[in-house]
């Protein structure tokens, strides 16, 4: 009887101090009263690039030959975990449109040390890494001046773009799935909404080794966009 308790009680024990985490649902929100800003590099690359990046677990959405590589970039002063608030949200993801309505992977990510987030990102199958990410927008007239940076020990992404302060229409999009690392059952998934704003160019600077370094990405962009008033409530979770 006792082998048979002790593994029960073990168990129990691993409960009640927090070990077994995985299955817990939590929900991560951007409000409106504190929006974030959202930076988007999109580059048209060859499916059997964007399978290599993604793992042969996904499959990258194709049009004519080519689907879509982003590099992203967000901050915003205010996040929430489970409705708790925590400050300051710096963070960069690769992410490639894969099959499915509204659906990304994030091979890569990079968040800023001591954040809340790293750990539900790391809990739930996310590959990331530790760095420093930031972006500092100037508003001047009618024009928007946009500084940010991906530092990591091993190399640097600096980008530099002033363009014209023209807002599109608010964007709004039910649910966004965003699959982990490797694992197509570990997403995050929810509403989300924006206001676009176009960029015709951006100045980029990297050195040493970096993403668009380490992913053979061409020097320059196919399309770049700002989201203003960016908001979401996202749960990270297992798919059943």
């Amino acid at each position: 009887m006792k082998s048979r308790i002790q593994p029960i009680v073990i168990a129990l024990l691993f409960i009640s101090l927090g070990f077994i985490k995985d299955e817990k649902k939590v929900r991560f929100e951007i409000r409106k009263d504190n929006p974030a800003i959202g930076l988007t590099l999109v580059w048209s690359l060859p499916e059997v690039q964007l399978q290599s990046i993604i793992g042969d677990k996904f499959k990258p959405f194709v049009k004519d030959g080519k689907g879509v590589l982003m590099l992203f970039i967000t901050t915003a002063k205010k996040y929430y975990l489970d409705s708790v608030g925590y400050d300051n949200l710096k963070m960069a993801h690769i992410l490639v449109l894969t099959e499915g309505k509204n659906a990304l992977n994030a091979p890569l990510s990079i968040g800023v040390e001591k954040q809340n987030l790293n750990e539900v990102l790391k809990r739930n199958n996310f590959k990331l890494e530790i760095g420093k990410v930031d972006m500092n927008l100037n508003y001047k007239n009618d024009s928007i001046s946009l500084k940010a940076h991906i530092i990591t020990l091993k190399g640097k992404i600096e980008l530099d773009a002033i363009f014209p302060n023209k807002p599109g229409e608010l964007k709004t999009i039910e649910s966004t799935v965003v699959s982990a690392t490797g694992n197509p059952n570990n997403i995050f998934t929810g509403p989300e909404s924006y206001i676009p704003i176009n960029i015709e160019s951006i100045k980029i600077n990297s050195t040493g080794q970096n993403w668009i370094s380490q992913l053979k990405l061409p020097a320059k962009p196919d399309r770049i966009g700002m989201n203003d008033a960016f908001v979401w409530n996202f749960m990270f979770m297992k798919k059943k």
